[in-house]
């Protein structure tokens, strides 16, 4: 039978053996890597299920190495912190599931190789969900340190001898460094989030600079705290092309928006003009700062300063999205 893991609640560990899935899953594989299962197929039929309890496991990691059971599970290495501790252990378990009672550390290259192959393709939070991809790679830095601690005869970072299970782990890492990267990228609904929720648009003086920020940032290519902290007010102006038709340039570069007149609400002119409109008469010469600190019903005079670098977290945070997005394309707007 071919096992699968998985971790679920109530602290226990259900580890089952089940068939690769790494095509199916576009998950790129070197021409060199090998990735043959440990285990036997299994029929979907089949619900020879072990159990078994781990006392000390949580959903995510960090929070798993604080509530851990601090018992060694009579496993060599007794002066393991806690977190290497966790990886060992989730390490033990997997060897038990394959009626391998032996310590990790007295397991051969040859046979520890491959087991720890299918052991960083099986593995899993509580739950079932994947583990981060710099979380795994500090379960194999643990595992390291672990098997140093214990007089192992190879790295299973380093050594050529490891080299199945590195090649399965660095192509499980990069298939979830793409996934992760794909799903932390801001897309038109995030942005529809942020307007419907009020972060962005003209509502209130915090969401006028909320998007004057981000237009700037997408459709003016300023980017970075510093270049946004340090904008002068005569940086940007309102001009007119050839043909007439309204734009705001950013001076000295080649950067310039046109008016959206399928979205008005949204229109980068009609902004920056109520945003001029809104501004204190004293903070409308040429080298005012851009962004000025909100009040009630409108604006100081004051630099809104450093904190312009976390306006993005800053309206992810309330809209309830995951902090970590970045902007990538220029389409969302």
């Amino acid at each position: 039978m071919k096992f699968k893991v998985s971790i679920v609640l109530n602290k226990q560990l259900v580890l089952f053996l089940g068939r690769s899935t790494d095509q199916d899953d576009g998950y790129y594989i070197e021409e060199n890597e090998d990735t043959t299962p440990v285990g036997h197929e299994m029929d979907e039929s089949d619900n020879n299920i072990t159990v078994i309890d781990l006392d000390s496991d949580d959903d995510d990691l960090t929070a798993s190495f604080d509530q851990a059971d601090s018992t060694s599970d009579d496993i060599p290495g007794h002066s393991l912190s806690r977190p290497q501790q966790f990886a060992v252990n989730r390490l033990t378990q997997f060897l038990r599931m394959m009626n391998i009672t032996a310590p990790p550390c007295s397991l051969p290259p040859d046979q520890l190789d491959p087991i720890l192959a299918e052991f960083y393709q099986r593995v899993r939070k509580c739950g079932g969900q994947e583990f981060g991809s710099g979380s795994l790679k500090t379960i194999q830095q643990f595992l390291e340190n672990y098997f140093r601690g214990n007089n192992y005869p190879a790295s299973i970072t380093q050594s050529s001898k490891f080299q199945r299970s590195r090649n399965v782990l660095n192509a499980k890492v990069r298939q979830l460094r793409r996934h992760e990267e794909s799903s932390l990228t801001m897309r038109r609904v995030d942005v529809d989030r942020l307007y419907a929720c009020g972060q962005l648009g003209d509502s209130c003086p915090e969401s006028i600079i909320n998007t004057l920020w981000l237009m700037n940032t997408i459709r003016l290519n300023i980017k970075g705290c510093k270049r946004h902290t340090n904008l002068k007010w005569g940086d940007i102006g309102l001009q007119k092309s050839s043909q007439g038709t309204e734009m705001l340039v950013y001076h000295g570069t080649n950067w310039y928006v046109l008016g959206d007149s399928k979205e008005p609400s949204r229109c980068f002119i009609n902004l920056y003009k109520k945003y001029w409109s809104m501004r204190p008469h004293n903070a409308l010469s040429d080298d005012s700062p851009f962004y000025l600190c909100t009040r009630q019903h409108g604006f100081s005079s004051i630099r809104y300063g450093n904190k312009i670098g976390c306006v993005l977290k800053r309206m992810l945070l309330i809209a309830g999205l995951p902090q970590d997005k970045k902007i990538s394309s220029v389409d969302i707007l």
